[in-house]
């Protein structure tokens, strides 16, 4: 799963957006499936969010390390079925688009999310500053 780029909830299902533009549709809500994938890391998905949330002084939307070089940022609470998971580790650039943000991965890979821009530029701040004091107290 280190190509994932999005997951998104689709008809209660997962669509996962890959870095070669890959879709997959994964039988599962993507709260379930974020779940698994820290489990098979090392953690819960209970431990990343308190951790997130220790390290930045945050109490909403807490981003999730999955493992050291994927960190996913939620665009709403993980709990909202329009919540679009952003790979961090891979975004070069957002921009406002009209009522969206454009994305920009990468790999050259664009995408139009449905969520302001400054929700996002403040998502990745908050990534800089979890690593920032996470390596830091390593």
């Amino acid at each position: 799963m280190e190509k994932i780029l999005i997951i998104k909830e689709v008809n209660n299902q997962t669509l996962v957006i890959t870095d070669d533009k890959e879709e997959i549709i994964v039988n599962e809500k993507p709260i379930k499936l974020i779940e698994k994938l820290c489990l098979i890391n090392g953690s819960s998905l209970q431990g990343r969010t308190e951790s997130f949330k220790y390290l930045t002084n945050t109490t909403q939307k807490a981003c999730i390390l999955i493992k050291d070089n994927i960190l996913l940022m939620p665009t709403l609470s993980m709990y909202n079925s329009e919540c679009v998971y952003i790979l961090y580790n891979k975004v070069v650039w957002v921009k406002q688009d009209e009522h969206k943000t454009m994305v920009l991965f990468n790999n050259g890979f664009k995408a139009s999310i449905d969520c302001g821009h400054r929700t996002i530029r403040k998502q990745l701040k908050r990534c800089d500053e979890f690593y920032e004091k996470l390596y830091k107290n390593r």
